[in-house]
């Protein structure tokens, strides 16, 4: 996962703060209708998704292992989407 700019290009946890930026930018230009609408929707993700609490250290490992594999895709799908 890149992004380039004309000098450098940036990888990794790097990328993070970027991405950030954007969608901050993004979010800021929304009028307050749709960004009730997205707010809407993030609650009723969050309601829908399953949560537990974690029991042992192997658990918060792979729990933390997910949810780090499922913002990396959501980077890559973005920045996919982004780049054309």
């Amino acid at each position: 996962m890149l992004i380039a700019s004309t000098d450098f290009v940036v990888t990794g946890k790097a990328m993070l703060p970027i991405l950030v930026q954007k969608l901050h930018e993004e979010y800021s230009v929304l009028t307050a209708e749709e960004k009730a609408v997205l707010i809407d929707k993030f609650t009723q993700h969050r309601e829908a998704k399953p949560s537990s609490i974690c029991v042992s250290t192997h658990s918060k490992i792979n729990d933390i292992t997910q949810t780090l594999n499922k913002v990396q895709n959501k980077v890559c799908l973005y920045v996919t989407m982004n780049a054309i």
